[in-house]
């Protein structure tokens, strides 16, 4: 049996095997670099990563050979698109039998109608003379 002075000296020595052990952890810690955490605003998961936007074409500027390059429209129906001008939406391709629904949705993506102030004149001009 351990005397009471000898089981005190080993609880002093086990206590101070602790503090160091703790002191040693602590130590290696502070060496380290602090962790920066992610904040959601700055980390976006792959699924959220977004490739550059595709240039648009402007129904409403293009040139013919631009329309055919860029789109992989006929001359045909770059012509069309040409003299249908201007256009207050790319849907009215459609919808000013310009071009079928199918060959719109092919397109629709890549294309835009930038209106001008003489576009939305000319715009207004041609709905007065429909009335």
């Amino acid at each position: 049996m351990l005397s009471s002075g000898k089981l005190f000296g080993n609880a002093v020595i086990a206590t101070l095997a602790l503090v160091g052990c703790a002191q040693a952890f602590a130590a290696t810690d502070a060496d380290k670099p602090p962790v920066q955490k992610a904040t959601p605003d700055k980390v976006k998961a792959p699924s959220q990563v977004s490739a550059p936007a595709p240039k648009l074409v402007d129904i409403n500027g293009a040139s013919s050979k631009d329309l055919q390059a860029q789109l992989g429209v006929s001359e045909e129906v770059a012509s069309r698109i040409i003299a249908g001008r201007p256009y207050g939406s790319k849907s009215w391709l459609v919808t000013n039998n310009i071009m079928d629904d199918g060959m719109y949705q092919s397109i629709k993506t890549r294309i835009t109608a930038k209106l001008s102030k003489a576009d939305l004149k000319a715009i207004a001009a041609k709905q007065g003379a429909g009335k």
